[in-house]
């Protein structure tokens, strides 16, 4: 048994091509694409709370819940382990599953098509946007009665055009035409809103606001705090509920979820009833009507199980860690800004490369940018979209191991959905380029740099010059 685990820690690794930066490339760069920004605050308030004699779900969990309604600008949070619990929890708290059909856009990570296919709906893809977003005309010609949701992604957070989303959903389920009329169910949260869903994946949005806190943003948003993002928790996510007629909304006869205990805000009502924010605490922790530290704190050991829930709670040991995270956030914010501010001062003038990031205000919103994107869009003196689809990514592959040679990481944001195996069945794949136009041109030509607040100046200069030299070399010669 023991040779058995040698042999497997001795394995070879495989091949790579030889246009792509190997893992060794890739483990032992100079400037990692991201490092993790904590430090002795973040210590002590974990450290704080390992001695506290209580490290699970408790009071730290339900303190950032409360510090986070300010800058989600939510009625109502709740934290879970990841967005992808979030975004799962709330397809299950609004009954979407089987039947029902889910849209979204293939230019996103997996996790957002995953829980669609999770909960047993159908996932359906439309394009994006020159915004990277989802397209709302696009939106407007897919929707269709077994439509239950639209999960639009905030991507790098720049959001999507929400108010376009939402009028293209009103235009077809509350127009004239009576055959498109949303159609009540089971579910009440579904039926408050009387149409489809809209549920932001906002895992790169962290600190992107509206001007106005009442300008509409997606029914619920859904936050990551996963190392890479503009704040961490090692891992974790929250679920904002935007609309105050959902925060406020109460199940009491779900077929889904039935209730035997109240959560005691609706006092008034003859039958217990449950608001959506406890519905999802108790979807995350095993169905539990009950935290363990909610049962100490009211001296009782007595608890139901109101639903077949899964394990996605947030910890006090994470959520302690987010408390500090939340306080430095300006710091943070200012150290990112200034160096997409740097960034864009010297790409802005490239010949071959274009920004593909997005900053200040879009739409009423001020952007907090998360990723720092760039697009190839001249090589060889040619328009780089005039090349046919596999020759760019043998260009970007190129560009992006000359890049790795200088000790620099790069990533890109995203390889779409219709390239992975698994998802390649939902589409048809001779005429993916001219049902997905956008998403094949960004996919193939868009890179990301390490775009973090532990940047030095040094590094900085050396991204880019090493950036700028590679595209020289690569995308600079004639053909």
């Amino acid at each position: 048994m023991e040779a058995l685990f040698q042999g497997n820690l001795g394995a070879q690794p495989k091949q790579q091509s030889s246009a792509e930066p190997s893992s060794a490339q890739l483990s032992s760069m100079d400037i990692p694409f991201h490092r993790v920004d904590v430090g002795e605050r973040e210590a002590a308030a974990v450290r704080e709370v390992i001695l506290s004699g209580w490290i699970n779900t408790g009071p730290r969990v339900k303190a950032f819940e409360t510090a986070l309604k300010t800058p989600l600008q939510a009625e109502t949070v709740v934290a879970v382990s990841s967005a992808w619990a979030g975004l799962f929890l709330t397809l299950r708290a609004f009954g979407i599953g089987r039947g029902d059909e889910v849209i979204t856009t293939p230019f996103t990570f997996a996790a957002t098509a995953n829980v669609i296919e999770q909960v047993g709906a159908t996932p359906v893809f439309i394009d994006v946007d020159e915004s990277h977003t989802l397209d709302a005309t696009k939106l407007a010609q897919t929707l269709s009665r077994r439509t239950k949701a639209i999960i639009p992604v905030d991507i790098g957070g720049r959001p999507a055009n929400y108010a376009a989303l939402l009028a293209a959903l009103h235009d077809f389920y509350l127009g004239t035409r009576a055959e498109n009329s949303f159609e009540p169910g089971v579910n009440v949260f579904q039926n408050v809103l009387g149409r489809p869903l809209i549920l932001a994946d906002a895992a790169h949005a962290f600190g992107s606001h509206t001007h106005e806190r009442t300008t509409y943003k997606g029914d619920i948003r859904v936050y990551s705090f996963h190392t890479v993002k503009n704040i961490t928790t090692i891992d974790g996510g929250a679920i904002a509920i935007c609309l105050k007629k959902l925060s406020e909304a109460a199940s009491v006869t779900d077929s889904k979820l039935s209730p035997s205990h109240t959560d005691k805000i609706h006092s008034q009502s003859k039958k217990p009833t449950l608001t959506l924010a406890s519905q999802l605490r108790a979807l995350a922790l095993h169905g539990m009507d009950k935290s363990a530290y909610e049962r100490t704190q009211l001296q009782s050991l007595g608890y139901d199980i109101i639903s077949a829930g899964y394990k996605c709670n947030l910890t006090d040991v994470a959520a302690a860690m987010g408390i500090v995270q939340l306080q430095r956030w300006q710091a943070i914010a200012a150290a990112r800004d200034r160096l997409y501010q740097k960034y864009h001062n010297h790409f802005k003038e490239s010949p071959y490369l274009s920004e593909r990031s997005h900053m200040a205000y879009v739409n009423d919103w001020h952007i907090a940018p998360h990723l720092y994107t760039l697009c190839i869009k001249k090589a060889h003196g040619r328009l780089f979209l005039t090349y046919p689809t596999p020759e760019r990514y043998k260009i970007r592959a190129e560009l992006l191991k000359v890049i790795a040679a200088a000790g620099i990481a790069t990533n890109i944001h995203y390889m779409p959905l219709y390239n992975m195996k698994y998802y390649s069945k939902h589409f048809n794949q001779e005429t993916i380029r001219s049902d997905f136009p956008v998403t094949d041109a960004l996919s193939s030509s868009i890179f990301s740099l390490p775009f973090h607040a532990l940047l030095t100046q040094q590094e900085i200069t050396k991204i880019i010059n090493a950036v700028t030299m590679a595209a020289e070399q690569v995308l600079g010669h004639s053909a």
